[in-house]
């Protein structure tokens, strides 16, 4: 019974420490703050931040895990125009927000498909935009946090890069 429950133990040692450094390996994932709104149906709705793999978003309700949505994200381009991705998405976590920006919820979004000119879009703001208003020292946020370290703990923990579900 002593090796049986020695090969149990360390059977779930391994587990936890396989999810673990899988969740590690997801939260890095770089997301960059935007100024933009996402579409989900006919509902608009603050971008609070977006990578090419996913964005979070902010609800006034809670929706479920694993709902997916068709999104239209409003996103700034090259041109200094606004320029329209839709992806197909689903979510990933939801956690309440309270704060300065009111109430709500940040929803964690991965991408489950998206077009070859969604991809350019979301690529072309993610490392071409954000990259260069950075070097040509333009705020590159709207004056509120973003991101673990900032505060709204987006992709602090768990699934995917967007998962606050441990926050």
């Amino acid at each position: 019974w002593i090796v049986v429950a020695v090969a149990v133990a360390l059977a779930g040692s391994l587990v936890h420490l396989l999810v673990d450094t899988s969740r590690r390996t997801r939260r890095l994932t770089p997301r960059f703050s935007v100024e933009a709104t996402a579409q989900v149906g006919a509902v608009p709705h603050r971008l609070l931040d977006l990578a090419e793999g996913g964005a979070s978003v902010r609800f006034d309700r809670p929706p479920k895990v694993g709902c997916p949505y068709v999104v239209a994200l409003h996103i700034p381009g090259l041109d200094g125009g606004t320029h329209q991705a839709t992806v197909a998405a689903e979510v990933r976590s939801v956690r309440r927000m309270e704060g300065a920006a009111g109430a709500g919820y940040a929803v964690g979004m991965a991408f489950t498909h998206l077009s070859s000119s969604a991809r350019e879009r979301i690529t072309e703001y993610c490392r071409v935009l954000l990259s260069a208003r950075i070097a040509a020292g333009e705020p590159a946020t709207d004056g509120q946090p973003h991101g673990r370290r900032a505060g709204h703990r987006a992709g602090a923990d768990g699934v995917g890069p967007f998962d606050e579900s441990r926050a």
